[in-house]
């Protein structure tokens, strides 16, 4: 069951980054980058949805059913790029995806549902997020909780997708699970040495192999999966071609990176300020070179749901007013 449902959720990100590749006019991308780019995509639709206080479970739904639409049509234009980036099955290949094979294995057979939580971090606060979501439609209203403040709701819109559909233990496996994964395929699809059998599979062993310390259910391989996405969209960006596709694919990616995780804003800032410099040292000074990244924007409606509070916070006033129907002193003070 598990595999089959991330086998789903590869191909419903793989439409949703469809779309995005082919509004930004890029022809051609590796298929775990554009699965990559459709989970960016899908935090900034969620961030609307949570806005506007749609995010119920007829939207995600409908969220689902229009990436398999996407796909369905991907595939039907020619979803094998003919291209560089085609997908070709060597020996190389065939031990990358041996490794996805097998991790996905053991992630099904040992690893899903997770046995543990936090029962600060987790039951306290990221539980609730997705619970909450469903239930009410966005993930603002709650002037007590910590939400807005080291995550915008990015991981929890994710989570939701598999509240919708499992039992709320298998929470965990989004990060741990499909996350892992998407890292792996990543590692593998996307490296210059992607020929080379031993190398990609000494680059998939590393990164099982490193302790992700892994402490709650808050983003950890899903902003792996977009980082990479990141690094390999940089790169395109500073190729002599200098298209501004890929530029407006990282602005998206950047957005959703800072919604998962408000502390991988840091990341942003330092891949944006070396790729500006890199792109100036080599003359790339076109005037509409900065226009794709307002794509970025795309975290803002996932911070405007905290909106009033961070206001609040920033001019020091108190932005939890007491009620008003309640006594103003306690009974059992008297």
């Amino acid at each position: 069951m598990f595999l089959a449902a991330v086998v789903v959720g590869f191909v419903v990100l793989g439409g949703w980054g469809w779309v995005a590749k082919r509004l930004a006019g890029m022809p051609a991308l590796p298929l775990f980058v554009t699965v990559a780019v459709g989970m960016a995509t899908l935090l900034c639709l969620g961030g609307i949805l949570n806005l506007a206080r749609l995010a119920s479970r007829p939207a995600f739904d409908l969220l689902v059913l229009s990436g398999l639409l996407a796909a369905g049509v991907a595939g039907g234009v020619g979803l094998r790029e003919r291209l560089r980036w085609r997908f070709e099955w060597s020996w190389a290949q065939a031990v990358a995806a041996l490794a996805l094979v097998a991790v996905g294995w053991f992630v099904a057979r040992y690893l899903t549902p997770v046995s543990a939580f936090n029962w600060h971090d987790d039951f306290e606060r990221y539980f609730s997020y997705p619970v909450r979501m469903l239930a009410t439609g966005t993930v603002a209203g709650n002037p007590l909780g910590q939400l807005g403040a080291d995550t915008l709701g990015g991981q929890a819109f994710l989570q939701a997708f598999v509240l919708r559909y499992f039992p709320i233990e298998y929470i965990g496996s989004l990060d741990t699970g499909f996350g892992l994964l998407l890292c792996l395929g990543l590692t593998a699809y996307t490296s210059p040495l992607r020929r080379g059998g031993v190398l990609v599979a000494a680059a998939q062993l590393s990164l099982i192999a490193i302790d992700p310390q892994i402490v709650n259910v808050s983003s950890l391989f899903t902003t792996s999966a977009l980082v990479m996405a990141a690094s390999f969209l940089g790169q395109l960006a500073c190729t002599p071609e200098r298209k501004l596709g890929p530029l407006a694919l990282l602005g998206l990616v950047y957005a959703g990176l800072i919604a998962l995780k408000t502390t991988n804003v840091f990341f942003v800032a330092a891949h944006f300020t070396t790729l500006a410099l890199v792109n100036t040292l080599a003359g790339h000074r076109e005037k509409n070179w900065l226009r794709p990244w307002a794509a970025i924007a795309g975290w803002r409606p996932f911070s405007s749901c905290h909106g009033s509070r961070r206001i609040a916070i920033s001019t020091g006033r108190r932005w939890a007013r007491p009620i008003p129907y309640l006594p103003a002193r306690s009974p059992c003070s008297r």
